[in-house]
């Protein structure tokens, strides 16, 4: 059986919360995405005592969690077959974390940045 693998969107933290915002909003309501918000995950997880819950509270440092979440999401992004498209926030800031969804999850499609470009006018004109 060929398993297709996930598009995945890492949409990082950046000095426009808004612009991300915004973005993800788009991509959800326009292309179909669905929103992971780790942080809401674990949040709910704990709060709903589940399993995971648990596991976090068990863990006693951020590499720990990172495994656990790393399971987690593992079993989201190829739980159904319809749903292939995400956009993934607040995983980290550690790039070993990325290369470790990497190689544990699979590829990661595009990261998603919000600086504010400099070498432009005054505007605040951000990329990505």
């Amino acid at each position: 059986m060929n398993v297709l693998k996930p598009e995945v969107i890492f949409a990082l933290p950046g000095i426009n919360p808004e612009l991300r915002s915004r973005l993800i909003k788009e991509l959800i309501a326009k292309s179909g995405y669905i929103h992971l918000d780790v942080d809401f995950i674990i949040k709910n997880a704990v709060e709903r005592g589940t399993e995971l819950g648990k596991k976090f509270e068990l863990q006693e440092n951020e590499e720990g969690n990172v495994i656990v979440i790393l399971e987690q999401l593992k079993r989201i992004l190829f739980n159904n077959p319809n749903n292939k498209k995400f956009v993934i926030t607040n995983l980290s800031s550690e790039i070993e974390h990325f290369l470790r969804f990497e190689s544990e999850v699979c590829p990661i499609n595009k990261v998603l940045t919000f600086l504010k470009r400099t070498d432009l006018s005054d505007q605040n004109t951000y990329v990505s």
